[in-house]
């Protein structure tokens, strides 16, 4: 009887510790996730009050919100305030919407936020931490100087007859499916920060391997990026000579240059890098911002029709050719472009690392190292006080009479400063010529399958609800096609890929 009353005592303070134990550990879980929770507090700035693990980013977690909308109610929960605070899961982050500020944040005192928050550790995807956009520091601004005279104007001229070969294979193939009555593939998008798997990795690897030894055995040069890596690997300077970026907008200008200060070394990953991110954002932005712009041409006709005709215009001045002068001349689908950019830009938001203790222009804050800022760029897109009416779509708010009102740092669809998207003007170049070959050949209008109004999807996915519906209507009749098929529409899932423009 003792022996048996001995276990179960045994086991009755064994079953006690297990549970307190699990009760410390929970504790000790809870103090660790919640611990973070006053640093804001004891910094006396105003904050979103997180909510547990999920800190302020729960319902774009749990797919409740769309990316665009979560930015958009974080800036407006934190209306009146120029800078506060917010978390994204247990981390801190600084919210900034005084557009003085930003413009201090993001271009006049760069060099205190020189780098990106970046969670993957640099040796754990070589192909993806090397690419441009996760370059930190010097390293940043060697390969930035290295790659900005791919992007210059005389580059892109050269570059324009390929594009516009896409734009017109691209109306070949709806002319062709407008023959046949049928309909395009579902547009698939590329959405979502994911690691690079190793099949990924490894094809960009030889790809860029043997266009590298392609091109120096047979002495090709083309103007391009590779080239211009090509000549960095073999220390040789290209044409242009070491030159800062090239200044495109006021607020992307910066007190510093961003040159090359040394010798750079590259290998086969830098190069691949650079190839990856330029065909993965270039293809995601241009297809994105394309379909957008088109669908919103098929849902705005007195819109679509005013630009219709300064399309048919300058063609007819130009032979009926798509040159690159025609294409840069048609002014109002630079206002179209803007505005779409407005409403749904390809960067809903920036974030910026600390890299030294920044103190607060007229305040007594002071940013520790490390620290993490973000613009929420969707946010300033949206208020009215900076844009009124901003759900309405309206090109006109950039027309030559009116842009020069829109205060400076309000409107950043690319981002800002010097870490802003390098190849902007490329990426608008591209899809301005795509529209041109469009509008040129087709009438746009909505569909039954068509989601008015439109609304974006739940979570990181820059795409409306129910996809990207369109029809298109020739504009003239094609021959071999009876009149009943040519005075039908064809209806289809927009699929408007377009390349990245950066031919290897």
């Amino acid at each position: 009887m003792g022996g048996s009353e001995d276990v179960k005592w045994l086991g009755s303070e064994v079953t006690v510790a297990l549970i307190f134990g699990l009760i410390a550990c929970l504790y000790t879980a809870y103090r660790y996730i919640t611990g973070n929770n006053d640093y804001f507090t004891k910094r006396n700035v105003p904050y979103i009050k997180p909510t547990f693990f999920f800190g302020s980013v729960k319902s774009l977690v749990l797919r409740r919100t769309s990316l665009c909308d979560h930015v958009i109610a974080v800036y407006n929960q934190l209306d009146g305030h120029k800078i506060a605070g917010m978390f994204d899961f247990l981390r801190p982050s600084y919210v900034v919407r005084d557009p003085e500020l930003i413009k201090y944040i993001t271009v006049k005192d760069f060099d205190h936020f020189v780098d990106v928050p970046i969670i993957i550790p640099e040796d754990a995807e070589p192909i993806l931490t090397k690419g441009l956009q996760s370059l930190k520091g010097q390293k940043w601004k060697d390969m930035r100087s290295t790659l900005s005279p791919a992007f210059t104007s005389s580059k892109m001229k050269i570059l324009f007859t390929v594009v516009s070969e896409t734009g017109q294979q691209l109306t070949t193939h709806l002319e062709n499916c407008y023959r046949q009555q049928q309909a395009t593939a579902k547009h698939e998008s590329m959405l979502g920060a994911r690691l690079v798997p190793k099949k990924t990795a490894d094809f960009f690897r030889t790809l860029v391997r043997e266009t590298i030894k392609f091109r120096e055995q047979e002495g090709i040069i083309r103007p391009d990026m590779i080239h211009l890596l090509m000549q960095v690997r073999q220390d040789n300077l290209w044409e242009d000579g070491s030159s800062s970026d090239v200044n495109l907008e006021s607020q992307n200008t910066s007190t510093q240059d961003i040159t090359r200060s040394t010798k750079i070394s590259l290998d086969t990953d830098d190069i691949a890098a650079q190839a990856l991110v330029f065909f993965s954002a270039g293809f995601e932005a241009v297809a994105t911002l394309l379909s957008f712009s088109t669908l919103l041409l098929a849902v705005h006709q007195d819109i679509q029709n005013q630009a219709r005709e300064e399309v048919d215009k300058v063609l007819a001045e130009h032979g009926g050719q798509v040159t690159y002068e025609a294409v840069q001349s048609i002014k109002y689908l630079d206002n179209i472009l803007s505005e779409t950019l407005r409403i749904y830009p390809p960067a809903p938001l920036i974030s910026r690392k600390c890299v030294k203790e920044y103190q607060v222009p007229g305040s007594d804050l002071k940013i520790e190292k490390d620290s993490s800022v973000m613009v929420p760029i969707v946010g300033l897109h949206y208020d009215s006080n900076y844009f009124p009416n901003p759900e309405t779509f309206n090109p006109d708010r950039f027309s030559e009479d009116n842009k020069h009102s829109i205060q400076p740092f309000t409107y950043m669809p690319f981002g800002s400063g010097p870490r802003h998207c390098i190849a902007n003007r490329f990426a608008l170049m591209e899809t301005k010529t795509a529209l041109v070959h469009l509008l040129s050949h087709f009438e746009l209008h909505t569909t039954s399958k068509t989601q008015l109004p439109l609304r974006l999807v739940k979570g990181l996915k820059m795409a409306p609800e129910g996809d990207f519906w369109c029809g298109f209507k020739l504009r003239k009749p094609i021959s071999n096609v009876t009149s009943s098929v040519a005075s039908n529409a064809v209806e289809s899932c927009l699929l408007l890929c377009s390349n990245c423009g950066i031919p290897w």
